[in-house]
């Protein structure tokens, strides 16, 4: 039962990589493009952030502080990275395909803070409702919004794959 105590820190932290995993390979990209200096001014600044934050909240938050604190840093570090990116080199990683993605994912959290109010006999059919339902929703929303040419592609090449597959196993 000790672990329980880390849930939130790791809530906290999660949600800081997701912002770095939806701001792209920024870093890679300043550095090959002979933009290093700038990286390494960002991660120095943002270093020094770090220190400062984790000094101050660990001491009144304990381990949600340091939590809170790297992942504000961690969030930092790519927002303002993202911003060199488009003054720098011009390239913006955002059209309105993000907001498909951004607007599922968003009605998916929402369904399933409704669904996790929802009492379940067993953690295996919670886990199984979970999934079911955080598939169905993203995807319906997705459908909703319209796909697009690589997304329909995907499904294609996806029912390609599966009828492959299972013809494999029946010959």
């Amino acid at each position: 039962l000790e672990y329980i105590g880390g849930y939130l820190p790791l809530i906290i932290l999660a949600f800081a990589q997701l912002i770095n995993v939806g701001t792209g390979p920024i870093d890679v990209l300043l550095i090959m493009t002979g933009h290093q200096k700038n990286w390494l001014i960002i991660s120095g600044i943002m270093l020094g952030a770090n220190i400062i934050l984790n000094s101050i909240l660990i001491k009144i938050f304990g381990i949600v502080g340091a939590a809170v604190g790297t992942a504000s840093t961690v969030i930092g570090i790519f927002l303002i990275g993202t911003v060199v990116v488009k003054r720098q080199l011009g390239i913006w990683q955002y059209d309105r395909r993000f907001i498909k993605g951004f607007v599922s994912g968003t009605m998916t959290v929402l369904v399933l803070g409704v669904v996790r109010s929802i009492q379940f006999t067993s953690p295996l059919l919670y886990l199984f409702v979970l999934t079911i339902v955080s598939f169905s929703i993203f995807i319906v929303g997705l459908l909703i919004m319209g796909l697009d040419s690589e997304d329909s592609g995907l499904i294609v090449k996806l029912k390609e794959k599966l009828v492959y597959n299972f013809q494999g196993e029946n010959k």
